[in-house]
């Protein structure tokens, strides 16, 4: 699961530990983008970014991070870091991409978008509720593609699900406006998350 985390949130925790649940898996990674393309730049650099993610999941069983797109010059496209999990976890072992559906609903602008199915299977994640989208481009592609969301285990690749997640009404831009208003962010981040801001002097 990956995403600028600028700064992670509760949101994102409750989203990873319930996906991880509802999908029957041992673990998520998040990956932090260093530099997303599709989105201005993060309020803070992608080194301090990590260092939160890495702080909040610690002392998570379901959760781990992955630093890998750091380490890579340019932009962050999110098809070579499935290339390179692919590359790593072996050509039959299930790989999946797990993604909110306000995301996915701009997946055609994505570097290579037509491409990831053939590297791993696509979840995306949505309020209950949430009616996908009948015609257009994407669509199109979904219902060639669309699988039930308890069989993406079985397969490696190629399948696009949808599950239905309470997602928590908690945003990285409205923690960002609270900080610079100097209102309170208790309840919305991780404490160490909170303590790390306070102590670096973030997002002011």
């Amino acid at each position: 699961m990956g995403g600028t985390f600028d700064p992670i949130h509760n949101g994102h925790i409750r989203m990873a530990i319930e996906s991880c649940e509802a999908l029957g898996l041992s673990s998520i990674t998040l990956v932090p983008a260093a530099d997303p393309p599709h989105r201005d730049a993060p309020r803070v650099n992608a080194a301090r970014r990590l260092a939160m993610v890495a702080e909040s999941v610690k002392d998570i069983a379901q959760l781990e991070v992955d630093g890998r797109e750091l380490q890579r010059s340019g932009k962050s496209y999110s098809f070579a870091t499935a290339c390179e999990f692919r590359a790593e976890v072996g050509i039959d072992a299930s790989l999946t991409m797990i993604m909110g559906a306000d995301a996915f609903l701009g997946f055609t602008s994505w570097h290579r978008w037509q491409e990831f199915l053939e590297v791993l299977n696509i979840v995306v994640l949505a309020r209950p509720g949430w009616a996908w989208p009948e015609q257009g481009e994407l669509a199109s592609w979904v219902s060639k593609c669309r699988v039930d969301v308890n069989a993406l285990p079985g397969q490696s690749r190629g399948g696009v699900a949808f599950l239905s997640s309470r997602l928590l009404d908690i945003s990285a831009s409205d923690i960002r406006e609270r900080l610079q208003a100097g209102l309170s962010i208790d309840g919305l981040v991780p404490d160490v998350v909170r303590h790390y801001i306070a102590q670096q002097k973030l997002y002011v």
